[in-house]
């Protein structure tokens, strides 16, 4: 593996996604999955269930900037 990294340096950064990933993440993009396809497919309060498994997928992808961005402006501003 490091072999790899050496020759492509953009690599690690790409796997630190994949490598930080728990069966918590997974759970939670099933149940996203779940609230989308019962919105698009049943009909059940599209307006409120395909948001919240949007939320619910994107902000449970790991090391993404969607949630690092909102942690990084809280902490800057207890500071």
């Amino acid at each position: 593996m490091d072999v790899w990294i050496q020759q492509y340096p953009w690599l690690d950064e790409l796997l630190m996604g994949f490598l930080g990933l728990t069966w918590k993440h997974v759970v939670m993009w099933a149940i996203g999955a779940l609230l989308i396809y019962l919105a698009v497919k049943h009909d059940y309060e599209p307006s409120l269930l395909l948001p919240s498994g949007f939320g619910a997928v994107l902000a449970n992808i790991p090391h993404s900037s969607a949630v690092s961005a909102i942690v990084a402006s809280r902490f800057a501003q207890e500071l």
